[in-house]
């Protein structure tokens, strides 16, 4: 599951470099961050299904991989909705 993770990663690194550095179209920067907010939801209901709901919602429990994959896309998460909404 971590090298899935990784390539999944590695290919929206190659995205991220394209656009935000390539391309210098607001819009097409704007358009593709919305994509990636919708798709953390997406991300994040993966996890749920595959852990389970009583380790989803608890943290405490939660290893290292846990809290990368749940942990660090929320995070991302409500970053990226800030930068589309105009907070950052």
């Amino acid at each position: 599951m971590s090298l899935q993770i990784a390539n999944l990663l590695l290919i929206i690194a190659v995205f991220l470099v394209l656009i935000f550095f390539v391309i210098k179209d607001e819009a097409t920067q704007w358009w593709f961050l919305l994509v990636l907010c919708f798709g953390d939801y997406g991300h994040l209901y993966a996890t749920y299904r595959a852990v389970g709901r009583e380790y989803f919602l608890d943290y405490r429990r939660w290893d290292f991989t846990a809290s990368m994959n749940i942990g660090a896309s929320v995070v991302f998460n409500v970053l990226r909705w800030m930068t589309v909404l105009g907070g950052v």
